[in-house]
């Protein structure tokens, strides 16, 4: 059970079509079930993160990317692409950017 409820997303967005790129803000609010949260979990596959804050403060993080390479190039059967890709879809379930909460 996650330990908080999404309330809200914001996003700003800049798209250029002639780099087919796009930039932007996201800002989430969410809404605690309980009071020790240490860290959260957001989905964000195929982004590339370069600064969280927490209220205005800088937050540690790491983005994990669970799918970028399923399998070693030296396995070539299915059966090890479908093992391994089962497997990251799994662990990539609870979200890819890992965020620490700063302290009060």
């Amino acid at each position: 059970m996650m330990e908080y409820e999404y309330l809200q997303q914001r996003l700003q967005l800049r798209v250029d079509l002639m780099e087919k790129r796009m930039v932007g803000i996201s800002e989430l609010i969410l809404a605690p079930k309980t009071a020790d949260i240490k860290r959260v979990r957001i989905h964000c596959r195929q982004m590339k993160v370069t600064r969280v804050s927490v209220n205005g403060i800088d937050a540690r993080f790491e983005q994990l990317e669970f799918l970028s390479e399923i399998v070693h190039e030296s396995y070539r059967d299915w059966t090890a692409f479908d093992l391994f890709y089962r497997g990251a879809i799994v662990a990539a379930k609870e979200g890819t950017l890992v965020v620490e909460l700063p302290e009060d």
